[in-house]
């Protein structure tokens, strides 16, 4: 009698356990927590339904680092390109303000690398 007890104390608990067990999966199911996700070539293609990708947090928090920090170094190259075009311009006026009316052949070059300069930041700014 005892024994039967127990068994059935050990498959009431079994039951509660794997019903709340249960209950905390369709919680997850329902807040989109640790769903496998599929990567864009895989997601556009037209059968990916047999496809299993695992979902990982780290490699979507490591990509999303290196984004951050990506933009942060063209940030900082666009600024840095900046002062130079700043710095070069002024050089130039200052040769100008120098010469009467005849240019110097380093005026012109400066001013080329001047034109070339704007042109490569007015791109890297637009992207």
């Amino acid at each position: 009698m005892a024994r039967r007890f127990v068994l059935s104390l050990a498959a009431v608990l079994v039951f509660t356990l794997g019903t709340a067990n249960l209950a905390l999966a369709q919680d997850k199911i329902q807040n989109n927590e640790n769903l496998p996700t599929l990567p864009p070539l895989l997601r556009e293609s037209p059968n990916h339904s047999d496809v299993f990708v695992d979902n990982d947090q780290t490699q979507r928090e490591q990509q999303a680092a290196q984004a951050a920090a990506a933009a942060a170094m063209r940030v900082a190259s666009i600024k840095r390109d900046g002062l130079k075009l700043a710095q070069l311009s002024d050089d130039l006026k200052d040769q100008l303000g120098k010469s009467a009316s005849i240019f110097p052949v380093d005026s012109i070059k400066k001013a080329e690398q001047i034109e070339k300069l704007a042109h490569s930041l007015k791109q890297r700014m637009k992207q």
